[in-house]
């Protein structure tokens, strides 16, 4: 038996600011409640999560769970960082 890879649906959030910016990156095995997470959010606009395609406005950063941080010429995970490096990223 051939066990697919089931598609995942991801939303992203930047936060941080002034060259700090972190990209926050959360996964769902289903589309349904990938939009049901979204339509509950509240307040800010700009403190929320938004769809997170491959040709989106974040398309540069990995379609895959977790905190990223542009570093090197490109994005990367955090848990990925030594301490050093975080604290000029």
């Amino acid at each position: 038996m051939n066990k697919q890879k089931s598609k995942k649906y991801y939303i992203i959030k930047q936060t941080g600011s002034f060259g700090r910016d972190r990209y926050i990156v959360k996964g769902f095995k289903c589309l349904q409640t990938m939009h049901k997470f979204l339509s509950s959010q509240t307040g800010c606009f700009h403190n929320q999560y938004i769809e997170h395609t491959p040709d989106g406005a974040y398309r540069g950063v990995p379609q895959k769970s977790g905190t990223y941080a542009y570093a090197g010429g490109q994005y990367v995970n955090i848990k990925k960082l030594e301490p050093w490096q975080l604290a000029h990223v």
